[in-house]
């Protein structure tokens, strides 16, 4: 009896915890650079970036600073998963002339999975739906980088990185697992229940042998 009350009582425990987790909303911080292997296109070398995502929200801002200044083109980001080729368009914008710029906006993330954002440079208008193959600036999810090197970076920093052709998948050699799950708390706060729930019997079967 006593330890199917410490049970119960580490599952309401475990499930206050997850609704409070997922009703926090922190967002997801993603740090652009001139990442090896994935960019393949102008800028300079000092350009970076951050991208802020809100997962349940849908909310995407996105800070750049170091672009050049477009002309009949934009720049745009993308989420991509590396496993199955998806992506997910941001919102376009261009830098003022100092190539700095902040964007804001509203996407449905659905229940996909992610774990790379690159920034493309778009023509204006855009005939495609897909990224351009030109990336400035990329940026893994939090903690889902590659154990590895990325796909093309060689040994050699003055070998280019591979030129990715127009429309085709962004796919690393070395693939992340465990993506994060965009549409909700995910495997974190089941295995943070599971783990209450562990915590709690433990304790309960100490106390009955004592």
């Amino acid at each position: 009896m006593r330890l199917l009350t410490a049970i119960v009582l580490a599952g309401a425990l475990a499930l206050a915890l997850a609704t409070g987790a997922s009703a926090n909303g922190a967002p997801i911080k993603i740090q652009l650079t001139r990442l090896p292997g994935v960019v393949n296109f102008g800028g300079r070398n000092d350009a970076r970036g951050e991208v802020q995502i809100t997962a349940v929200e849908g909310d995407v801002n996105v800070t750049v600073v170091g672009l050049e200044r477009l002309t009949n083109e934009l720049y745009q980001g993308w989420l991509f998963n590396t496993r199955n080729g998806d992506q997910l368009p941001v919102a376009k914008f261009n830098v003022t002339a100092d190539g700095t710029a902040k964007s804001q906006s509203i996407i449905q993330l659905g229940n996909k999975e992610f774990d790379l954002f690159v920034l493309t440079v778009e023509p204006e208008p855009d005939p495609s739906p897909n990224a351009d193959s030109r990336i400035v600036l990329a940026g893994y999810w939090p903690g889902r980088e590659p154990a590895g090197p990325p796909a093309g970076a060689g040994a050699q920093a003055a070998t280019p990185p591979p030129t990715v052709p127009p429309g085709a998948t962004i796919v690393s050699t070395l693939l992340p697992t465990g993506l994060p799950r965009t549409g909700g708390p995910g495997f974190p706060l089941l295995a943070g229940a599971l783990f209450a729930l562990g915590v709690g019997a433990a304790f309960v079967l100490r106390g009955d042998r004592q």
